[in-house]
């Protein structure tokens, strides 16, 4: 046992994957009071492998504690002190704001500008990965640009060169892409056959249309930045966690390892919210595409019952968290206003959740 890793399940980069409603601080309580037990917990199931695989277990295990990190949306050393001294994490990880580090991350420069640009509501939580899990992106992005196009000109897809997402068997024995021409040609048809309004139909086309090849357009960036291929016929898709939307230019590896450690000024303005406020608005706007989503089945309501409960439960202790001294560069007081809105926002939709279901079930 190494490590365990904590991450926001939607203020991170790339795919992103809720809890059902529990928000970070609370994830990380719990970590913290429960640290020993899981050592324990694990101890033996470790000592049993070594013993199958006919090793020794190392007697510097029994004493080792394995570290406990974190990382989703971290922006200021302040936020960064939180984590290590009130929930006691060993490690913190940073990763969106190094895209504007040239030193660190290979992007190449239209989508480093694009990124740089970016205000918080071109940072969004998408529907266009094939894989059916939402993927955090950033607005007119090469990718994007190139999607709507190919779909406009009546070639929607790709020809899916790589492969490496393949899921789906609807049309096929063997499993192909949703973002792929084979699909999207084959489910747009069976659309235009339905015996539906056509401003039902044009949502469900969006749909299909909305995928995109991310195992060709994740790649593209680092191949254009090293000159191995041509931006004009290889689009570029990159996947930033919202908190990018508060560094606005490009920095040097240094000026950014200065930042973290609080070391120099500052690259954040005052003004930028909370990580923990951040991740509740998140989290309402997920709860939002899953009441508008819902088919009223059993699972889906006892679900969405869940996940209320349980945001309601972790805006409670993020307000305890609110009413505590904040650190240097913490923007503590962005998180009691962001709760009392967010949680008329939860309240609405649960109540218009509620009266769905019961229409549904008279």
């Amino acid at each position: 046992m190494f490590e365990y890793r904590i991450e926001s399940g939607l203020n991170c980069g790339g795919h992103a994957f809720a809890s059902n409603g529990i928000l970070l601080p609370t994830l990380l309580q719990e970590f913290k009071d429960k640290r020993d037990a899981l050592v324990e917990e694990f101890r033996p199931i470790v000592r049993k492998f070594y013993a199958e695989m006919g090793w020794e277990y190392p007697e510097a295990a029994e004493n080792s504690r394995p570290l406990v990190t974190v990382q989703g949306g971290i922006g200021t050393y302040g936020e960064t002190r939180r984590l290590h001294e009130q929930f006691g994490m060993d490690q913190t990880g940073w990763a969106s704001p190094f895209l504007l580090v040239p030193e660190a991350t290979c992007v190449d420069d239209s989508t480093r500008e694009l990124l740089r640009r970016a205000k918080e509501d071109d940072l969004y939580l998408s529907d266009v990965s094939p894989l059916g899990i939402v993927f955090n992106n950033v607005r007119n992005s090469g990718s994007e640009l190139h999607t709507v196009q190919t779909a406009a000109d009546g070639k929607p897809g790709s020809p899916c060169p790589k492969g490496f997402l393949v899921s789906n068997t609807e049309f096929s024995t063997i499993p192909i892409c949703l973002a792929s021409t084979e699909y999207q040609m084959q489910k747009l048809a069976q659309i235009d056959a339905l015996d539906l309004d056509e401003m039902e139909k044009d949502l469900r086309r969006n749909e299909v249309l909305e995928k995109t090849c991310l195992c060709e357009h994740l790649g593209n960036g680092a191949l254009i930045a090293h000159g191995i291929v041509p931006q004009a016929k290889h689009p570029q898709a990159i996947c930033p966690g919202p908190n990018i939307a508060w560094f606005d230019r490009i920095y040097s590896l240094k000026e950014m390892v200065d930042h973290i450690y609080g070391r120099g000024p500052s690259l954040v303005p005052p003004e930028r919210p909370h990580m923990f406020a951040k991740e509740i608005q998140m989290y309402v706007d997920y709860f939002e595409k899953l009441v508008n989503r819902n088919t009223n089945s059993v699972r889906e309501t006892k679900s969405i019952k869940e996940f209320y409960e349980n945001l309601n439960s972790s805006m409670d202790f993020c307000l305890t968290i609110a009413s505590e001294e904040p650190y240097e560069d913490e923007n503590l007081a962005s998180i009691s206003p962001c709760v009392a809105k967010e949680r008329g926002r939860l309240h609405a939709l649960y109540a218009r959740f509620e009266e769905h279901s019961f229409v549904f079930s008279v």
